[in-house]
């Protein structure tokens, strides 16, 4: 599930220097979450953007093409920098 792992995005990954910081955190990151023992049915792409409210409060997420096995955490992260600033 999702679209925001290195397997989906060589071109970006092979564009940074060799032996850069992120880099070398970008491989252990996916690497540990590939290996997650706690892997469930994410979003995807679980922007402010795929999400709306009614007035009664009611939640509707859309746009599920992204959906697939991952760590329910990238859901809330990715959420949470799509509405927020880096001061939140």
């Amino acid at each position: 599930g999702s679209y925001w792992h290195l397997d989906t995005r060589p071109d970006e990954f092979n564009n940074l220097p060799k032996k850069s910081d992120i880099k070398q955190a970008a491989t252990k990151l996916n690497n540990a979450l590939k290996q997650c023992d706690y892997q469930t049915l994410i979003h995807g792409d679980a922007k402010l953007a795929n999400f709306a409210a009614n007035s009664q409060g009611h939640i509707l997420g859309y746009d599920f093409q992204y959906v697939g096995a991952g760590v329910g955490v990238v859901d809330v992260m990715y959420f949470m920098t799509s509405c927020m600033d880096e001061s939140e």
